[in-house]
């Protein structure tokens, strides 16, 4: 089995870092970029810095290195979406001592990873996280899915590695590198020995895990429900509860206490129909009595699916106009293809 997995982690690989080489129009859009800022230069002090910056409108972002020197630096979203961006490094004194205009891709830390490893640490770090309403279950269905055929031991192993990564305040803030990106593949990729389906809860005193009924047994898999085999996010209201903070205390309870779960996630049905289920069932009403709090999960969905029915590269606000985009979405039978690891529009019959 490893070398399999070898194999299509290796053609991964080499698929991905073909797609990372600048093409005509990266290289235009950076000297573009760099000559907005072309007033910045080695040795300007850092509050001119600021100073240029703010006048474009743009908010920094600032950490120290860890040592006894602790340089500072900043990092810039030139663009609303973060396509390009600005890192600043200083000298002790303050002084720019480097400066980066660049487009984040996760192909650039790849010498930082373990050989063989960079095709599961890519699905990790474009699983969704805890990112609410625009939550995607196709990404997160795709990270378990990827790390299921490491085993138990590799896919670990591959959290360890993502963690030890995010943890370098340079890469993670560059990159937006973020150890709680392992806690929903980690929620589902495994489950309990002893058979037990509730996941463990923080414990609010020691802030370590420890078995429970997270929400009063409804939700064994809280802050996530999997209907169908398509996970949603249903702690819309507080993001409080749920896995420990400490992601690594998490890692080290599903070596000692978990087992993979027996196979990958294979959905069944649209994630329309997986959210209508959802929103509709008893335990849903418990926690959530009243109607708008259905739309995070319907949004979710509708998120799954929008590349079936929204234009690439269309400017329209996705989530300010979710209702349309749930109504599209339920147009259309869309189905999940194992092979693409995507949901797909099913051909209508007759």
């Amino acid at each position: 089995m490893a070398k399999p997995i070898m194999v299509v982690g290796m053609m991964l690989l080499g698929t991905m870092c073909r797609a990372a080489e600048p093409g005509s129009e990266h290289l235009a859009a950076k000297a573009e970029w760099e000559r907005k800022l072309s007033g910045i230069h080695p040795g300007l002090a850092m509050p001119s810095v600021h100073h240029i910056l703010k006048k474009m409108g743009k908010r920094r972002r600032q950490w120290f290195e860890r040592g006894k020197e602790r340089k500072p630096h900043d990092l810039y979203w030139l663009e609303k979406n973060g396509s390009w961006r600005l890192h600043v490094a200083y000298t002790v004194d303050w002084a720019v001592e480097s400066f980066e205009v660049f487009r984040p891709s996760f192909a650039d830390v790849l010498d930082r990873i373990p050989k063989g490893r960079y095709p599961y640490l890519k699905l990790i770090h474009e699983s969704p996280g805890f990112r609410g309403a625009s939550f995607d279950p196709a990404r997160l269905i795709r990270a378990v899915n990827g790390l299921h055929p490491l085993g138990k031991d590799g896919a670990l192993e591959a959290m360890s590695a993502y963690l030890r990564l995010s943890r370098d305040p340079t890469v993670s803030y560059k990159y937006d590198l973020g150890g709680q990106r392992i806690f929903p593949v980690l929620r589902l990729l495994f489950v309990r020995k002893d058979g037990d389906p509730m996941a463990p809860v923080t414990d609010t005193q020691t802030g370590k895990l420890r078995p429970g009924k997270p929400r009063g047994g409804d939700w064994p898999l809280y802050p996530f429900a999997l209907v169908d085999d398509i996970p949603f996010r249903v702690a819309v209201l507080s993001f409080r509860s749920g896995p420990s903070r400490n992601p690594a205390a998490y890692v080290e309870y599903a070596r000692k206490r978990c087992v993979l779960r027996d196979r990958p996630l294979v959905p069944r049905g649209s994630p329309m129909s997986a959210a209508d289920h959802l929103v509709s069932s008893a335990r849903w009403r418990r926690m959530c009595p009243h109607a708008e709090q259905a739309e995070p999960i319907l949004q979710q969905a509708c998120t799954a699916i929008r590349h079936l029915f929204e234009p690439r590269g269309s400017s329209r606000i996705f989530m300010l106009d979710w209702k349309e985009s749930a109504r599209a979405a339920r147009a259309l039978s869309a189905r999940w293809d194992a092979k693409a690891q995507a949901f797909v529009s099913a051909p209508r019959s007759g």
